[in-house]
């Protein structure tokens, strides 16, 4: 080997059925041989990147094994906790609708003052069973209620009360449907985050081939 190429083409054999050095297999001939050095430089590099890649490869293999499972206990602790709520939510909607909406509704379109009052203090009624009594909603219907008490009952009801009752009537209709949305909102929301969040980071690490 020798005669026929000189020491410094030996890098053409590194790597080739795990030579290293065609011309000295046992090692650098002397502490000046060059071409020993680089081959050893090459092998090392090449052992660190095989090295990287296998690192890279493992983690892969298990974050795809993981995060699926992590991603499906999460889903289900987050169905675990909301479902409950969007169902509660929902059956205190239909309260609402059955204890308060139809009866200020009928008191906003009522003619008289004595078919209004009757109707006005039922929604009332149920504002204080639920603690309301601090919105200003429940304030504005209690002292409408109040000054309607004070009137004869075939008295034609007054334009402003009308109005007042059928616009403080809207915005408790809105809040209840904003309580109830809500809620299916969030819902939704803890199953469709860690799905995405999980996708993104299956997508990242996809395994390298073998």
């Amino acid at each position: 080997m020798n005669e026929k190429y000189h020491c410094n083409n030996c890098s053409y054999f590194f790597g080739k059925e795990g030579i290293h050095c065609a011309v000295h297999p046992y090692g650098k001939e002397s502490d000046s041989c060059s071409d020993w050095q680089q081959n050893i430089k090459l092998q090392k590099e090449e052992l660190m990147n095989t090295e990287r890649e296998t690192k890279y490869f493992y983690f892969s293999k298990f974050a795809w094994c993981i995060i699926p499972v992590g991603t499906a206990l999460l889903i289900g602790y987050q169905l675990y906790q909301n479902i409950p709520l969007a169902i509660s939510a929902d059956k205190n909607y239909n309260v609402y609708e059955k204890g308060c909406e139809i009866f200020l509704e009928r008191a906003s379109l009522a003619g008289t003052t004595g078919v209004a009052r009757v109707e006005l203090a039922k929604g009332v009624n149920w504002l204080e069973s639920k603690s309301l009594v601090q919105d200003f909603e429940y304030k504005d219907l209690k002292a409408n209620l109040d000054y309607l008490q004070e009137q004869p009952g075939n008295l034609a009801m007054p334009v402003t009360i009308t109005k007042s009752i059928s616009s403080n009537f809207e915005k408790i209709k809105q809040e209840q449907i904003k309580l109830q949305t809500s809620s299916w909102s969030n819902l939704y929301l803890s199953i469709l985050v860690p799905i995405v969040v999980s996708l993104l980071i299956l997508t990242f690490t996809l395994p390298l081939e073998e």
